[in-house]
């Protein structure tokens, strides 16, 4: 059994079909190219990209805080740094002076030694304060290392927020995306408008 094909009208009339077809489904595709990455409700990608918008906000709002924190705990550092360097001083001083009341204890006096009991109180006291001071030092030393490595962490924290801020939604990321499916649609649109017109007027 031959079937017959269909007629040279008919397959005018399917293709005028489809081509008003393309021509109605050209204006919302268009609206979608135009909200894509906006955040738009006919942005496709709409939900994604405003939960990536608040995913932005509150880490960049963390990393405020925390570039805060790190600024407070520099200065108390530094506080810290120039309080134990001043102690250390200061104990150093006593150890000095402890060491010379000890040697001033041997003295004589009608040849009489009467501050010579006190003279290894004195030498303790001064071997006592001088490790202090080299405790005090240490920590002091400690304290501007631990400040250089706050320093290059509130580098990174700065330079974090910079790279994250240009991932915001003001970033002109899909810009270039949205302009190509934009010009995509309407040549799509345009030819299914000519397809159209060129098929009813075939029909007539």
């Amino acid at each position: 059994m031959i079937r017959r094909l269909p007629t040279r009208r008919a397959l005018v009339r399917a293709r005028m079909i489809l081509a008003a077809a393309g021509l109605v489904l050209s204006v919302p595709a268009l609206l979608m190219a135009l909200s894509l990455g906006t955040g738009a409700p006919l942005d496709p990608i709409g939900s994604q990209t405003r939960g990536l918008s608040r995913g932005i906000a509150q880490l960049d709002a963390a990393l405020t805080n925390l570039q805060g924190s790190l600024i407070a705990a520099g200065a108390s550092l530094d506080n810290g740094r120039q309080a134990s360097t001043d102690a250390s001083a200061m104990t150093a001083s006593l150890a000095t002076a402890m060491s010379e009341l000890s040697a001033a204890s041997s003295v004589q006096v009608l040849g009489l030694q009467p501050f010579a009991q006190l003279a290894p109180r004195f030498l303790e006291l001064a071997t006592r304060s001088q490790a202090v001071a080299l405790s005090l030092s240490s920590t002091a030393d400690s304290l501007g290392n631990t400040r250089v490595e706050l320093t290059a962490l509130q580098g990174d924290v700065g330079a974090l927020r910079d790279t994250l801020r240009q991932l915001g939604p003001s970033a002109p990321s899909l810009l270039v995306t949205r302009l190509l499916l934009a010009l995509l649609v309407v040549w799509v649109g345009a030819t299914s408008g000519v397809a159209l017109l060129a098929a009813v007027r075939e029909l007539q």
